[in-house]
């Protein structure tokens, strides 16, 4: 079985002709646990342009509104990021929430790649589909995490590809 994934970054949002959409910020994180949010977001999506990607943080209720509208969800997890138990991201505030060391990094996200799964601050494993990896664009190091997470992808046989 081959794997395929796309890595992303959020530096230049919004440039080029992107074929994806993303909530971002406070947004993404209330309508990843507010089903009307969520909903919401997903109504206003599919009312553009149904065809569009969407880009959710896999098992939350904006995934679940993706589904739900019919969407086409891209499971995304983050690179350079910690999750709790319940799949959310790590609020910031909290220590270990941005990771920094690029080989940890890659080897975590080698395994969420391959195992199709998320893993978490505790170490619990929740089984998800990962189509993208994000590496936030102002996390210190970013260019290195992204030639880490690469590198040790392609190491293995991921193929890197865009998911549209």
């Amino acid at each position: 079985m081959t794997i395929q994934v796309d890595i992303n970054s959020d530096i230049g949002e919004g440039v080029g002709d992107d074929e994806h959409v993303k909530a971002h910020g406070a947004l993404s994180n209330a309508a990843c646990t507010d089903a009307m949010i969520a909903n919401a977001i997903a109504a206003a999506i599919k009312a553009v342009d149904l065809h569009l990607a969407f880009m959710v943080l896999p098992q939350t209720e904006l995934a679940r509104a993706a589904d739900r509208a019919g969407l086409r969800p891209i499971h995304e997890i983050y690179a350079d990021r910690g999750y709790q138990d319940d799949a959310q991201l790590l609020s910031r505030c909290v220590s270990g929430a941005v990771l920094h060391d690029a080989d940890e990094i890659a080897r975590r996200v080698l395994r969420m790649v391959t195992e199709q799964s998320i893993v978490t601050a505790s170490g619990k494993t929740i089984p998800t589909p990962v189509d993208s990896v994000c590496v936030n664009g102002d996390t210190p190091g970013a260019v290195e995490i992204a030639r880490a997470v690469r590198t040790t992808l392609e190491q293995i046989g991921v193929t890197i590809s865009p998911f549209s």
